[in-house]
């Protein structure tokens, strides 16, 4: 009867160790996760040469790309996004509708998600 408590105890042990383990992980992934679509999505070459990017998240207008990362954004005349965060100006969206006033505009997203034309 001892032997077979003792090997309740241990593998009550060892699945406690392993939820313990599992519940770190997953705060630690929490805590590190990115919070937006930002990112490399194409080479930028390509996306001069066609005009607009066939890999990158598409937007329906202006207002859901308060989901990207805060910073700022480069709209060009075909409604392509870029983020202007270096000097590599990266495409990260393209929008389905946008006005002509909208086109070859620079924008920017706080930490909120609120969108804002850049003057100048």
């Amino acid at each position: 009867m001892s032997i077979e408590k003792s090997r309740r105890g241990e593998h009550f042990k060892i699945a406690l160790g392993a939820v313990v383990g599992v519940i770190l992980l997953s705060v630690l992934a929490f805590m590190s996760g990115h919070k937006g679509v930002t990112g490399y999505v194409v080479d930028s070459d390509s996306v001069a040469e066609s005009g607009s990017p066939e890999t990158v998240a598409e937007f329906e207008d202006l207002s859901s790309l308060s989901s990207l990362s805060p910073g700022t954004y480069y709209i060009d005349s075909y409604g392509t996004v870029y983020w202007l965060g270096d000097s590599s100006r990266v495409a990260v969206g393209g929008l389905n509708y946008f006005t002509e006033s909208q086109k070859n505009r620079m924008i920017y997203i706080d930490n909120e998600g609120n969108l804002g034309y850049l003057i100048g």
